[in-house]
């Protein structure tokens, strides 16, 4: 991709009137400006143009602050074919945008460009023109500050790693942790199965029994069956006789109930005839005050009736003052406006007069002004005339240096595919010197894996005799659980023996027995107890030697699975071996060819067989370049004096916008000198609101009629306030009449109730003496059911137990039988785990340190070695030399990985520490270049531009002189070069310079000078 014109607006720090950046003007630039000023923006706009992607994090930030959009167009070429891309970003509601993307291409035919995509797809067009993503031209196209000299800063062995992170090798790492976890994550989960499989097989010998188990327990259900039935039936018969008793029970309890109620309607009663007594003698002395409660109201009721009257007169008095604040508030507003309305004016008069002596300052210069701008304009048609004439001497010249551009590129392609064939022999003669040396390691390989798979088949045997001791250890391990309680057993027995010497029972059964029985029997205990001691000891001595040749068997084991993982290490080695003698022999075959190709390539280059249409056309543009007589000094003096002479353009205009703008102030003020004295006649004579203030007046006489008093009103609210508490007592003697009256009948109610309820109570107190003896029948026969019902529970909770454990005993049957299925199952998954486990750690091997990332970095420094050679041999005019060696020998006679980097010169060959700074210079930026090409030519595209950012401010005069050489050197294999700096030492040394400026409220800038 080669850039030749780029366009931005409101793109960054850059404003709306930014030129345009002529690429094609230039093939060697340096970008200059102070920091801040954006330098770094016109970057960011090529990429965010052609990728949509620069520096910021969010796209909305790329608009220019304060702006509502931004826009880049930028106009390139790939492969003799010309692009225009056009890219625009609107701001949406807060941090959202919308993008709209436009390609074109320049149809030669029509000398015109033409809609080529736009869309979705429009994306992916332009990488598929560019072979190139935005992360690999950014670390090929832009050399960043820091990164020349990145390998060498590094020592041997981290330089290879320095590579890997350059070639995205890190994504093998990733696979091979993913590999590494899935082999580890499946092996887990083979032991969960292992572990689920040695579960189960315990689980089924433990409930082997379990048949057994169930036929006993159901004797034991149909013998709890057969005794709760007939409880059962005792309890019914109980259950009847309470019945029969229960109704004499309830009346007994009815009547018990009825005397208790009316023992506490006496009392009751009483209670209410006391309450009533005391309640009639307060309500009786009320009534007696009776006189002198009436007078003292009717005095409250007078006074009651003054206050209302005095209210109405407050009220009156009170709205009749609120609206004659209103009217003179009305009349003090107007009265502002007025004095408002007289500043305004005055204020506006005084304006007035400042700008008119303003415009006369002006109309002043007016001969000056229209004798500058006609000489602007003659300035300016001869500055559009050599404008025209230098864009057509630039074309031409640029034409003109293309083709010899193209003449060089002839000559250099050659020569470089002549010196990449020369790399190629040498490569190939120094890989055919090793086919007898792979032979021999094929056949050492051979021999050692034959070795290693007797080790194999000893290591099978040993897991077998592993597995077998292991299962008998298990044995004996269950042999001894079973005899430590018999054991117990016996010495239970013994001891119930013992203790009961006199009177002995049996163990078991607990008959009694005679005594010779008893100790006839302790005599076979005793001895049975020494049987087992003797077994266990001995089973205890057998699990011993167990456990011992197990731990002997799997230390065997152990130091076998390290041969064995060797093995597989040994199949993969002589797999590439192999390969690597099908490669030698490949490339004997193809050194013959390569030397035939090399002597048909010299004999081309020194016969100078190239480019020989190319020097007509050369002639022709150098004199056409001629006929035109391009002065460009003249231009720049032309260019300036119009310049000079611009302002008289906008002074014309200023002096034609005063005229107008004179004549109408001073109409305007003649109108405002008026209007104020108009306003001061008003203010003075009170002229103004006087309807309003007639209201006022008449407001005045009215609330003097009124004849309202502030303390009289007080004097009857006080008089109201201390008669207030006789109304109080008028509805007191009101209620206390009422009350007595009907109170005195209540309580002559009550004492004929009283009465009644005594007699009552002698009644039932008769009644309830029949009914006395049948508590104690039914106290017994309740006891009894109660018996009865607590043997049926309990029997009943016995009998759901079994139930409930014939259940579980049928489950426990079905899941044994689902657990034998389920151990099929998990043998075919541990098989097939373990086959995963050995495929992942293969995959682990392959894409780690030594896997394919060795193989992409041997493929890979070839390459960078070869490129780097073609930049040095221009730099060090063919004197220097460096190779990338990726071993290095030990002291013990063999191999260590590193990244050596090897530098020849005219003297031989020496460390890169031992060279000049000029020299180290060289060496660090061929490398980096070297790999700048790489990375791009793995992309499919060619790098034909080179941006440079680096720390120049660091080098002394003889450092920023070498850099300097430098990119004289490599400046023919680029089409463009642009170099980005703010030292004022490198500003001249270039043939253009780009400066950047940024202006305080306008934004960024930029001016292309020639030097």
């Amino acid at each position: 991709m080669v850039p030749i014109r780029l366009s931005l607006k409101n793109f960054l720090s850059y404003g709306s009137q930014t030129s345009t950046l002529d690429f094609s003007e230039f093939s060697i630039a340096c970008l200059t400006g102070r920091n801040g000023h954006g330098k770094s923006a016109i970057l960011d706009a090529l990429t965010w143009a052609l990728w949509g992607k620069c520096r910021v994090t969010s796209n909305v930030e790329v608009i220019k602050r304060g702006e509502s959009e931004a826009t880049v167009e930028f106009e390139f070429e790939v492969e003799g074919n010309r692009y225009r891309i056009l890219r625009q970003i609107k701001r949406r509601k807060g941090t959202e945008t919308s993008t709209t993307l436009h390609l074109q291409y320049f149809n030669t035919a029509k000398s015109a460009f033409e809609a080529l995509e736009q869309g979705a797809k429009t994306q992916k067009t332009i990488e598929d023109i560019l072979k190139i993503d935005y992360d690999s031209f950014i670390c090929s196209s832009f050399i960043l500050q820091g990164r020349a000299d990145e390998f060498m800063k590094k020592k041997p062995a981290e330089r290879k790693a320095v590579l890997s992170k350059i070639l995205d090798l890190e994504k093998y790492d990733t696979l091979m942790r993913k590999a590494r976890d899935a082999a580890s994550h499946i092996n887990s989960e083979a032991e969960a199965t292992g572990r689920q499989l040695e579960q189960i097989t315990d689980e089924m010998e433990r409930t082997k029994n379990l048949s057994d188990e169930l036929k006993e327990k159901k004797q034991v259900l149909d013998n709890i069956t057969t005794e709760l039935g007939a409880l059962e039936r005792s309890r019914d018969e109980l259950v009847r006789k309470s019945e029969s008793l229960k109704a004499k029970r309830q009346k007994y309890n009815e009547l018990t109930s009825q005397i208790e109620g009316a023992k506490g309607n006496s009392t009751q009663l009483r209670d209410q005839l006391g309450e009533l007594g005391g309640t009639i003698n307060a309500d009786s002395q009320i009534v007696s005050r009776e006189k002198e409660i009436n007078r003292e109201y009717k005095s409250y009721l007078r006074a009651k009736e003054q206050e209302r009257a005095y209210s109405e007169k407050m009220l009156r008095h009170t709205k009749l003052g609120e609206e004659l604040e209103k009217i003179t508030a009305s009349i003090r507003d107007e009265q502002n406006e007025i004095e408002k309305q007289l500043s305004l004016l005055e204020g506006r008069r005084r304006e007035l007069n400042k700008t008119i002596a303003q415009k006369d300052e002006i109309i002043v210069r007016q001969s000056e002004i229209e004798s500058g701008l006609k000489e602007y304009f003659f300035t300016l048609d001869t500055e559009t005339e050599l404008e025209e004439r230098g864009k057509q001497t630039a074309a031409l010249d640029a034409d003109r240096r293309g083709l010899q551009i193209k003449l060089e590129e002839e000559r250099l392609k050659i020569e470089v595919h002549a010196a990449r064939i020369g790399d190629e022999i040498e490569q190939r003669k120094k890989k055919v010197e090793y086919i007898s040396a792979i032979e021999q390691e094929v056949e050492e390989l051979e021999k050692k894996i034959e070795e290693h798979k007797t080790l194999l088949r000893e290591y099978e045997a040993l897991e077998l005799k592993l597995k077998i001791t292991s299962e008998n250890k298990k044995a004996a391990e269950a042999r001894i659980e079973e005899l430590k309680i018999r054991l117990a057993e016996d010495e239970d027995k013994l001891s119930h023996l013992t203790s009961e010497i006199e009177e002995p029972h049996c163990p078991l059964c607990e008959s009694a027995l005679t005594i010779e029985a008893a100790e006839s029997l302790i005599e076979k205990l005793e001895g049975a107890m020494a049987r087992h001691a003797s077994v266990l000891e001995e089973q205890r001595s057998e699990l011993d030697s167990l456990e011992a040749r197990v731990v002997s068997l799997s230390e065997k084991i152990k130091g076998h699975q390290n041969d064995l993982e060797q093995l597989a290490e040994l199949n993969t080695k002589l797999g590439e071996k192999k390969n690597s003698h099908f490669e030698l022999v490949v490339a004997r075959g193809e050194l013959e060819l390569l030397q035939t190709e090399l002597s048909a390539i010299n004999k081309r280059l020194d016969t100078k067989d190239y480019g020989a249409e190319l020097q007509p056309e050369i002639t022709l543009l150098e004199k056409q370049i001629k006929e035109l007589d391009y002065d460009q000094t003249r231009h720049e003096e032309i260019k300036n004096k119009a310049e000079e002479l611009r302002r008289f353009r906008s002074e014309k205009e200023a002096l034609d916008k005063a005229h107008a703008e004179k004549s109408t102030a001073g109409d305007e003020l003649r109108s405002v000198e008026g209007e104020k004295k108009r306003l001061l006649t008003i203010l003075n004579e009170e002229g103004f609101a006087e309807e309003p203030r007639a209201g006022a007046r008449a407001l005045e006489d009215e609330i003097k009629k009124v004849g309202y008093s502030v303390d009289e009103y007080t004097r009857i609210k006080d008089s109201v306030s201390f008669l207030e508490r006789f109304s109080r007592d008028k509805e007191e003697l009101e209620r206390a009449k009422l009350s007595l009256a009907y109170r005195k009948r209540e309580q002559q109610r009550i004492n004929k109730t009283l009465v009644e309820v005594e007699d009552t109570l002698r009644r039932l107190g008769t009644e309830i003496e029949e009914y006395e003896n049948i508590i104690p029948q039914t106290k017994e026969i309740e006891d009894k059911r109660q018996s009865a019902e607590t043997q049926i529970n309990k029997l009943r909770t016995i009998r759901d137990g079994c139930l409930s454990d014939i259940s579980t005993m049928k489950s426990e049957i079905d899941r044994v039988k689902k657990m034998r299925e389920k151990k099929a199952e998990l043998r075919s998954k541990l098989h097939t785990l373990k086959g995963e486990v050995a495929i992942y750690k293969q995959l682990q091997r392959a894409f780690g340190k030594n896997g394919i990332q060795a193989l992409i970095i041997e493929n890979t420094v070839p390459e960078i070695e070869q490129e780097a050679n073609n930049l040095l041999r221009k730099l060090s005019e063919g004197t220097m030399t460096l190779s990338l060696e990726l071993v290095q020998p030990t002291q013990k006679g063999g191999e260590k990985e590193t990244l050596q980097v090897k530098i020849a010169d005219s003297v031989g060959t020496r460390s890169y520490e031992t060279y000049s700074g000029g020299e180290a210079f060289r060496i660090d930026f061929a490398l980096r270049v070297a790999i700048s090409k790489f990375i791009a030519n793995r992309s499919g595209a060619e790098l034909r531009t080179l941006v440079i950012d680096e720390g120049f401010g660091t080098q002394d005069k003889d450092g920023l002189s070498h850099f300097v050489d430098v990119i004289n050197a490599v400046k023919d294999d680029f089409d463009k070069i642009l170099i980005i700096t703010h030292v004022d030492e490198l500003k001249d040394k270039f043939p253009v310079r780009i400066e950047v400026t940024k202006e305080y409220g306008k934004g960024s800038t930029f001016e292309t000078i020639y030097n």
